[in-house]
């Protein structure tokens, strides 16, 4: 039986989508949708080593032809197939200079890159009986990768060179469930330990939020000293104290409509704790040295907070 191969694909055409759809994701290998080149570099340099990686042309504008060009560059040869129009012979002579010889030229046939895949397979087979137990040992990914069950993995762009990565049963339900907290407009606490992507899950929501035309604030909730993050959230007064020469909006006033990302909220002191439950429930507060206590009213805020969990 042949192996699994892991292929990413920037494809925008639909019909060469549904294409690769049907003969890489159709008979149980991994693949990888792309939603542009820049992404597909962004997951080259994070360490994925795809045994394909098929780059479509269709449609591409002058401001991506920058990063077509860098993205034939990054690709591993070998590995890469690219699809271009029949007279696109300038991109042509680019991928040949990057010893890419691997072209499909539209409008190709389902054929065509059924041989490119099973071509893929018997190469793919050959390099499992080639390894040896110390060359496993010392890179496992690309062949865990290959052995690892069949999945057409969710990856999506959330801006800042970020993006979310989906290929198991579980993270599929956790994209699922994140965009059924974007649509309802409530306060979302997000548990997890450190590096497991919650910042990642907290643009996830944004993203998909009626808020996402606004933008995503951040504050590190444990990383200031409490008078500084109590200024940075509420704002302050002219004189506040020493060095405040004008008034100051905090992240709640310059998150409006958008969505404020508090991360370890959990290490704030009970004073501002007892700040934070005003906001939630009152959707009041007020900037430091103000004279009242409910300047502002700020029911249109959607805080994202998260903090490390211990087992």
């Amino acid at each position: 039986m042949s192996p699994f191969i892991v292929a990413v694909a920037v494809v925008r055409n639909p019909e060469i989508r549904s294409l690769v759809k049907a003969v890489v994701g159709g008979p149980g290998h991994r693949l990888i949708e792309s939603g542009g080149y820049l992404q597909a570099g962004l997951l080259l340099d994070n360490g994925l080593e795809p045994d394909l990686l098929l780059i479509d042309s269709t449609l591409i504008n002058s401001t991506e032809a920058a990063s077509l060009r860098l993205l034939l560059k990054r690709a591993p040869a070998a590995k890469t197939c690219v699809i271009l129009g029949i007279g696109e012979s300038g991109l042509r002579a680019e991928a040949a200079e990057f010893g890419i010889e691997n072209v499909l030229t539209r409008p190709m046939t389902r054929r065509d890159l059924e041989l490119m895949v099973e071509g893929l397979c018997r190469s793919s087979e050959q390099t499992l009986e080639g390894d040896s137990e110390i060359t496993f040992a010392q890179n496992p990914a690309p062949a865990l990768a290959r052995m690892a069950p069949p999945n057409i993995i969710q990856l999506e762009e959330l801006g800042d060179n970020s993006f979310f990565l989906a290929g198991s049963p579980k993270m599929l339900e956790i994209h699922r469930k994140a965009k059924l907290l974007a649509a309802a407009d409530v306060n979302v606490l997000i548990l997890g330990e450190s590096g497991t992507g919650k910042e990642i899950i907290a643009r996830l929501i944004h993203k998909h939020s009626r808020r996402a035309r606004s933008r995503m604030h951040k504050i590190n909730c444990a990383a200031l000293p409490e008078p500084l993050l109590e200024s940075e959230l509420f704002g302050h007064r002219q004189g506040a104290f020493t060095g405040a020469t004008r008034d100051r909006m905090g992240k709640f006033e310059q998150a409006h409509l958008g969505t404020l990302l508090l991360d370890e909220i959990g290490e704030i002191s009970g004073y501002m704790q007892s700040k934070f439950l005003q906001v939630l429930q009152d959707g009041q507060f007020c900037r430091l040295a103000a004279r009242t206590s409910s300047e502002l009213t700020f029911g249109s805020l959607r805080p994202l907070t998260f903090r490390w969990k211990p087992h």
